[in-house]
């Protein structure tokens, strides 16, 4: 996704779909949402209702349908999220706003939708920036299969340096949780301030949204922690990962292997989400050693 403080301010000046008309997301449409989308049409974490609930207000993020149709409009994205549901019903909204808009872009769309729409006459780009890091879980838990030496030797280390403790994330944790959050938007830039937006608005839903996750304290109480969300029956998203300011940026790494542990068993793969473009976020992830990218497409017309 790509933050443009220009266009949000503006959500309320955007046009009225000829279709459908865009609303605001709610935790009640968590069903409808996971319903329609269909992972294997529709496999990104973008699109899971998790992300699309707690990014809403950064992306300017509504959504329009019907009971087996949905379609999210982005205004920072200038464009509409593949449609999720029935097809025909996609199709026809990708047509009728066409020919009513005179252009359409949309984001999130697979490799197997893009070459079909080719054949419509659309535009296809791939944007590597919002690829999906997919790892194996086992992997990250350190149980079996390749990781990096880099991996293993940060969470090594930072555990010889802090002695730590897991927790399964309770209720109970979310106040403490969210002071770390507090702490990091004192002095953060605009940017970063989106992602902290985010991680609040989780924690806030954090039950409602079926979250889970894990909490790490230090031998001297000191905390961070990190959660995340089924996004395909074999797949666990790990969408937030916080640490207390006194402690060294490696413990994302911890958070990362606590997490994995914890959801192993039924999730055969860890979904890290994309990179933005920026360069150490994409060392970050390859650390984790990914054993494929689920790559995301444009398409425009």
């Amino acid at each position: 996704m790509f933050y443009n403080e220009l266009i949000l301010p503006n959500y309320k000046k955007e046009k009225e779909c000829a279709m459908y008309s865009f609303r605001e997301i709610r935790l009640e449409d968590q069903e409808w949402v996971e319903r329609c989308r269909e992972v294997g049409n529709n496999p990104f974490s973008a699109l899971a209702f998790p992300s699309l609930f707690t990014w809403k207000v950064e992306y300017g993020l509504t959504i329009a349908g019907d009971e087996d149709f949905f379609v999210i409009r982005s205004i920072a994205n200038e464009g509409y999220f593949a449609p999720c549901g029935d097809q025909e019903k996609c199709k026809e909204f990708l047509e009728e706003t066409f020919r009513r808009e005179g252009k359409i872009r949309v984001l999130y769309v697979t490799e197997e939708m893009a070459e079909r729409s080719k054949l419509l006459g659309f535009r296809v780009k791939k944007m590597p920036e919002l690829s999906e890091y997919i790892c194996s879980t086992e992997a990250l838990a350190l149980k079996k299969g390749h990781i990096s030496h880099t991996f293993r030797r940060k969470c090594a280390k930072f555990k010889e340096e802090f002695p730590y403790k897991p927790e399964v994330i309770r209720e109970k944790d979310i106040p403490e949780l969210l002071d770390i959050i507090a702490a990091w938007e004192k002095d953060v830039p605009v940017t970063g301030a989106l992602d902290l937006s985010a991680a609040r608005l989780s924690l806030e839903n954090f039950m409602a949204l079926g979250l889970s996750g894990i909490v790490v304290h230090t031998r001297d109480g000191v905390a961070a922690f990190s959660f995340g969300f089924r996004s395909a029956p074999d797949t666990y998203t790990m969408s937030t990962v916080k640490y207390d300011k006194r402690l060294s940026p490696s413990v994302t790494f911890v958070c990362t292997h606590e997490e994995a542990k914890l959801v192993a068993c039924p999730y055969r793969y860890c979904n890290l989400e994309e990179d933005l473009g920026l360069p150490g976020l994409r060392a970050s992830k390859l650390q984790c050693s990914p054993v494929k990218m689920q790559e995301v497409y444009t398409i425009e017309k």
